[in-house]
């Protein structure tokens, strides 16, 4: 039987040693029930309470390929202390026919043991939420107390015995930034006045757009504390300003000295929305072929221009800027739309697309095939290698390193063995059909026809790489797919 372990611990309760010892046990029991173990998934320093989990989405990806029967997990609050991802997750995995084992928990798959699961996970997800309840009310009597809770003090303020006190030079820099604004100075004015007297950020950096927003929105500076306030980073990606529910956010007033008046604080933060929702107000033209259209004359990029006459009747044009070559924003737009909708998707071109598709997907398999005989081709090497030391150490010869060299090559071989497996689900893509494509290609026909100039933009470069203009004459190079398997002009 093949199997996989899943292995996790939370940095907050847990040390490094913990994935040993689950690692430990699983293969003990993988042993005991002559499963063959192909990959360990680890997630380290993540909480089972949330699915954001990159080996954890990994393995259910890999389980969707088909590429392992079982998955070996210490305990089942190691897989998820959320009940309800538990529940999805384990559905998705019983219609791929893959089962649940624990190596620490004897569960059987009657219905006393299912109903012994649910109680399980039942008390794993209060204990995770009771812990959660547990450091809330730590935060909420840190800050209740004005304490300073790591990181670095903003500007105006130093850390003496764990709390906050003014740095009175550093505060007369906030106070000049806060009253600048409010009497309606802009970036630009207050840049050049700091970089006049020579005031720097609190990392002896000239101040940006982002130091002078953050400084704007501080609310420490009106003796405010907040903590618990921002949500945690997802792996691999950015979050911005996004912030928690404000019943998760602790809110303490009074507790740090206070740097700037409320008076002028409400002044800043009107001032602040104001111009928010003139910038959301603002009315602004979408250019369809911006970063598309290219100029037939001198080979620059055309970018959109807006002109009016004496009666401020306004014309759009792309034009460019390099020689002064343009053509009517209306006119190439609606052309665009047309040559998608008539040519591009129309029923003999697709045809002709899936054709050359199916032909790019087959030329895959031969490298696919190359690279499956490749790996094999280590696997060999791996085992002529390991059956040397195991010969050698049946002869009598033996040390630390040959040991470690064994065990080395014994995951390298196992490694590669998965690898394999992932280049023989390769070799079983399924070839696409005219219908298949006429109908992904159904909800972008319906923004061509209806000339919706926003939603177009959001695919249009997966199907036109240029256009090239010349006088009023435009001529398309368009891809059906991102592969580019299907191109044309």
């Amino acid at each position: 039987m093949r199997g996989v372990t899943y292995d996790r611990y939370s940095s907050d309760l847990q040390e490094d040693s913990s994935i040993e010892a689950q690692l430990r046990e699983n293969y003990k029991y993988a042993k005991e029930h002559n499963i063959e173990v192909l990959h360990d998934y680890i997630d380290e320093e993540r909480s089972g309470k949330f699915d954001t989990r990159e080996q954890f989405q990994k393995m259910i990806a890999d389980a969707k390929k088909g590429l392992f029967d079982v998955i070996i997990v210490h305990k089942i609050d190691r897989f998820a202390r959320n009940r309800y991802d538990s529940a999805i997750y384990k559905a998705q995995l019983k219609r791929l026919g893959i089962k649940i084992l624990y190596s620490a928990q004897h569960i059987t798959d009657s219905p006393e043991g299912r109903l012994m699961e649910g109680i399980l996970e039942s008390f794993a997800e209060y204990y995770s939420d009771n812990l959660a309840t547990e450091v809330l009310k730590g935060m909420k009597t840190t800050a209740l107390r004005g304490n300073f809770t790591g990181g670095y003090p903003p500007l105006g303020y130093d850390i003496k015995d764990k709390k906050y006190v003014i740095n009175e030079y550093e505060a007369n820099i906030v106070r000049r930034i806060f009253d600048l604004y409010a009497s309606g100075a802009s970036y630009g004015d207050i840049f050049a006045e700091m970089k006049a007297k020579g005031y720097k950020t609190k990392f002896n950096a000239d101040f940006g757009k982002n130091s002078l927003f953050s400084i704007l929105s501080n609310k420490k500076y009106i003796g405010i504390m907040e903590y618990n306030k921002s949500l945690p980073r997802t792996p691999g990606h950015r979050n911005g300003h996004k912030t928690k529910a404000e019943s998760e956010i602790v809110v303490a007033e009074g507790v740090i000295p206070q740097i700037v008046s409320k008076e002028t604080w409400l002044k800043v933060q009107k001032r602040k929305l104001d111009s928010k929702h003139k910038a959301q107000n603002k009315a602004v033209e979408m250019y369809l072929l911006t970063g598309l259209l290219e100029c037939g004359k001198c080979g620059s990029r055309m970018g959109g221009h807006r002109t009016s006459n004496s009666q401020k009747k306004i014309y759009s044009y792309y034009v460019c800027k390099t020689c002064g070559n343009k053509t009517k924003k209306e006119r190439a737009e609606n052309l665009t739309f047309e040559v998608m909708l008539n040519d591009m998707f129309s029923d003999n071109s697709i045809e002709r697309y899936v054709a050359r598709l199916n032909e790019f997907i087959k030329s895959k398999f031969d490298k696919t095939e190359s690279e499956l005989l490749r790996l094999k081709s280590v696997v060999s090497k791996l085992e002529k290698e390991i059956n040397n030391i195991v010969n050698a150490i049946a002869s009598g010869i033996t040390s630390h390193a040959l040991l470690d060299k064994l065990q080395t090559l014994e995951q390298a071989k196992k490694d590669t063995t998965f690898e394999m497996l992932n280049v023989k689900n390769a070799q079983e893509v399924m070839l696409y059909s005219p219908l298949e494509i006429k109908e992904n290609l159904e909800q972008y026909k319906k923004y061509l026809r209806d000339k919706d100039v926003q939603n177009t933009k959001q695919f249009i470069k997966n199907f036109v790489k240029k256009t090239v203009c010349i006088d009023d004459i435009i001529i398309f190079t368009y891809c059906l797919d991102t592969t580019g398997a299907g191109e044309g002009t």
